[in-house]
């Protein structure tokens, strides 16, 4: 069934685009053309369609077989549809005897019960019964919150847990598989710390300033040596 899943829903939308194409396009015609006038063009159509197909070709035949095949294909996702409409309840052994849980309106609650988390921004929760009895599947798909420092594997594994460990007290069963689909991380800005800026150093001394001894961590002595040449430079000239 599984393997065959994406097959039918592809035939389903397609079966639901032709029809919808279809209702518009004769809604089109009865607007604007009378029954008789309808039979005319669809009959022109044909024919035109028919005259442009290889002499001999087993039109019928192929089209006939091509519809009817179809419509198994579609009869056939119904049944399978309406077989997991079916199922869509878990039992389980109470104290008392068997005791049936429908799994819509516990969906409904655990939606709610998770978008309590601050971490989930939305959420849809699917639970499936499995072959295993009192054991059920849940198909969890949601758009998360997360801060800048936070890793995603940690949100996640809270969330998980989140959803399991509700599950399990709304069920009253202790096998519960959680499956996580997240379709995008929204980062939370006000978690997002500006980096400082890193400022302008001081501009270094010139080389022939006598200063800059002084001001490097020479001491004194270095500073009164200096001025004493170069007062004796200027006496000699």
């Amino acid at each position: 069934m599984r393997v065959f899943a994406p097959l039918l829903r592809l035939i389903g939308g397609l079966m639901t685009f032709v029809t919808a194409v279809l209702f518009m396009f004769f809604g089109v015609l009865l607007t604007f053309m009378t029954k008789y006038e309808i039979y005319q063009e669809i009959d022109r159509i044909w024919k035109d369609f028919i005259a442009d197909l290889p002499e001999g070709w087993p039109y019928r035949e192929v089209l006939g077989g091509i519809i009817a095949f179809i419509g198994l294909l579609v009869f056939f996702s119904l049944f399978v549809r309406g077989r997991r409409r079916l199922r869509r309840t878990i039992s389980f052994t109470g104290m008392h005897g068997d005791v049936t849980i429908e799994l819509e309106h516990v969906e409904s609650v655990l939606v709610r019960v998770a978008r309590k988390l601050p971490e989930v921004k939305d959420i849809s929760i699917r639970l499936e019964p499995t072959d295993a009895r009192s054991r059920v599947l849940v198909l969890a798909e949601c758009v998360l919150m997360k801060d800048a420092e936070a890793e995603a594997r940690q949100v996640t594994d809270r969330v998980q847990e989140y959803i399991t460990i509700h599950t399990r007290k709304i069920l009253g069963v202790q096998e519960v598989d959680v499956r996580l689909k997240v379709r995008k991380f929204l980062l939370n800005m006000r978690s997002v710390k500006p980096m400082p800026l890193l400022l302008e150093g001081p501009r270094p001394e010139p080389a022939g300033n006598p200063a800059s001894a002084y001001a490097s961590g020479g001491d004194e002595d270095d500073l009164e040596r200096s001025e004493h040449e170069t007062r004796g430079e200027a006496a000699h000239s």
